[in-house]
């Protein structure tokens, strides 16, 4: 028997973000833009963004569409150890880098005389 601690961390994540996580790990390698990827399957960018966020519910049309334009079947958009692999893989936000500080210009005053 297996235990859920002994497959990772990510094992208990619900379905939508399973499949979400599989569908980020199968566009990128096809250099794919949520936008491009949308086109392609005739969703709306929000609509695909929110899929791939595991926050939006995909029809089955959607789901035909996802395993077609990427090439691969529907079980790998629903392997629950390939996401969790994939979401080990992703860091969070990278620290942004400070912009150095540039001192405000001093105003010269207007002289009248």
């Amino acid at each position: 028997m297996v235990l859920k601690d002994e497959l990772g961390p990510h094992l208990g994540m619900d379905i939508f973000m399973v499949f979400g996580l599989n569908l980020r790990r199968l566009r990128m390698p096809q250099r794919l833009t949520q936008e491009a990827a949308g086109d392609l399957m005739q969703l709306e960018r929000a609509h695909f963004s929110r899929a791939e966020r595991g926050v939006q519910n995909v029809t089955l049309k959607t789901i035909d569409k996802v395993s077609r334009i990427l090439g691969c079947e529907w079980s790998d958009l629903f392997d629950k150890k390939a996401a969790s692999a994939y979401a080990a893989t992703l860091t969070t936000k990278s620290p942004r880098v400070a912009k150095p500080k540039i001192a405000p210009r001093k105003r010269k005053r207007a002289r009248y005389t």
